[in-house]
């Protein structure tokens, strides 16, 4: 029961900084990182949402991706969108700092 505890309070400890960054509020024009369900193209509910891909790597989930519309962000939700979270955020957590 120690070694739960222990290895609970590790993976706490690691996860949680990136789960603060990652919780910060999403605003109109941010880069923003767009969860789908693995049945759904990002690329396509991005689309039908308004914006635009952003960057050149695509992941099974997720895509970065880029609007001017001030609705974007419920409109990706609409779109089938899991979650859409700051781009920015994400970029700081891997080292990019000029986003």
């Amino acid at each position: 029961m120690q070694k739960l505890a222990t290895a609970l309070v590790v993976f706490g400890s690691l996860i949680m900084p990136a789960t603060l960054v990652m919780a910060r509020p999403v605003q109109q024009g941010d880069i923003v990182v767009v969860i789908v369900p693995p049945w759904r193209g990002a690329d396509a509910v991005i689309e039908d949402a308004g914006g635009h891909l952003v960057g050149p790597w695509r992941a099974t989930f997720g895509q970065f991706a880029l609007s001017s519309d001030p609705k974007f962000i419920p409109a990706l939700r609409r779109s089938g969108a899991w979650a859409v979270l700051n781009g920015n955020a994400l970029a700081y957590l891997c080292g990019v700092s000029d986003v």
